[in-house]
């Protein structure tokens, strides 16, 4: 079984709460607000934000949008098929809107399950904003369930546009911009739905697993903490000082000029701190690294050192857990008259002499995998068919989880007249 590495888990950990968030949310809000519009609560409708409300066919896009974010990697055929019918649906929606907001009218589908009394202008009908965000969200969700390259190409940054539209009707509320001064398409674009479409649009970028975002947000080394630390400065700081410039303009307490002079006196001190501390992490990291180096580099020049005085009074290789040779010293090649070539990715039955009984190997084998060192005489033979006898030493090489990765052979060259007569053959 394949284990991940704890920043992996980490990672996954992180990216699977926020995704429960995610789908939690638009479920609940659109449940609450389809509610709303079946039982004709005005209270209801505007319970999260006060006016515009959010349409009902926007609350069945992003409760669709839910119901795939929760089958999104079911593979049965029906749960598949209940995806794509669900991710097309919301184009269509989506499509139809545009055209109707556009003066070509297919099919009312406004008021076609529940009559909009509270609007006078375009009942029951999604904005313009929420409509794009619906066929943008509905094509970057059927772009994970296709493999037409053709497709792929084309709906490779969807998910990306939807959130740059939302952001933007999200942060004229944040900044309290007046209906009447907003962008006409985004006046009817409501705070919830903004939000929603906003962090759809997310989630689908980090279920991209390649994606630059998946990486800058959920990764646990060190540039994606940098940046999620920044993430105040760069959003927050910004907005916080918008608003009270705004507030502070419209009450007319200052003017423009010292507006932008505060704005500029504040934000540049900030800004530097926040790049001092990373500067400063960086440093530290930096300098811990050298000094890592350093004792690599001393205790790589120690362990060449050993090996090259082992090499010279001792005969011996290496092998994997599997017993496949992955080193051997020129004693080694010397003494079984095989080249290196011919030994690594071999294993010891190529100078195997035929005297042992299988008896002999399975206690060896026995003893080796209980992570004992074993010691013993083997009769060998080399490459020219002369058999040889040696005293040989098997040592496990273990983990930090006390798990043998492999075995190291040390040997030494004897004579068949100092062969034990109680050899074990």
């Amino acid at each position: 079984m394949k284990i991940s590495p704890p920043t992996e888990v980490k990672e996954l950990n992180l990216a699977s709460y926020t995704s429960k968030i995610i789908i939690t949310s638009c479920l609940l809000i659109s449940l609450i607000v389809i509610l709303g519009w079946s039982i004709n609560s005005q209270k209801i409708l505007i319970l999260f934000t006060g006016n515009p409300s959010m349409k009902l066919n926007t609350a069945f896009v992003l409760l669709f949008a839910g119901i795939n974010l929760i089958i999104f990697n079911f593979e049965d055929k029906i749960y598949i098929k209940i995806y794509k019918l669900l991710s097309i649906t919301t184009i269509l929606i989506g499509l139809i809107t545009l055209f109707a907001n556009a003066g070509f009218y297919f099919f009312d589908i406004d008021n076609f399950l529940i009559n909009d009394v509270f609007h006078e202008i375009n009942p029951g009908r999604m904005s313009p904003t929420s409509s794009i965000c619906a066929v943008l969200i509905g094509i970057s969700f059927l772009r994970f369930k296709s493999n037409n390259t053709v497709f792929l190409k084309l709906s490779n940054h969807t998910s990306k546009i939807a959130s740059i539209i939302s952001l933007i009707s999200l942060i004229s509320y944040i900044l309290i911009i007046p209906q009447e001064n907003k962008i006409p398409i985004f006046k009817t674009m409501s705070l919830h739905t903004s939000i929603l479409f906003f962090v759809i649009s997310l989630e689908l970028m980090f279920r991209r697993k390649k994606s630059i975002f998946n990486k800058l947000f959920f990764s646990t080394y060190l540039g994606s903490k940098n940046f999620r630390s920044a993430l105040p400065l760069i959003i927050i700081y910004p907005i916080v000082i918008s608003n009270l410039l705004l507030l502070g303009f419209a009450e007319n307490w200052i003017s423009a000029d010292a507006g932008i002079l505060i704005y500029t006196v504040i934000i540049i001190p900030v800004a530097i701190l926040y790049v001092s501390r990373f500067a400063l992490n960086i440093n530290f990291i930096e300098k811990e690294r050298k000094i890592l180096d350093m004792k690599l580099e001393a205790h790589n020049l120690n362990l060449n050192n050993f090996n090259k005085a082992l090499d010279l009074i001792a005969t011996m290789a290496v092998t994997n857990k599997q017993g496949v040779i992955t080193y051997v010293n020129d004693s080694f090649c010397e003494i079984s008259q095989y080249s290196k070539k011919e030994l690594i990715g071999s294993t010891f039955k190529i100078i195997h002499s035929g005297y042992h009984e299988p008896a002999f190997f399975k206690k060896m084998q026995e003893t080796m995998k209980t992570g004992e060192i074993w010691s013993g005489q083997i009769k060998n033979k080399a490459k020219d068919n002369s058999f040889y006898w040696v005293d040989a030493k098997i040592i496990p090489f273990k983990n930090r989880k006390k798990e043998i990765t492999g075995y190291i052979h040390i040997i030494q060259e004897t004579s068949t007249e100092t062969k034990p007569n109680n050899m074990i053959s």
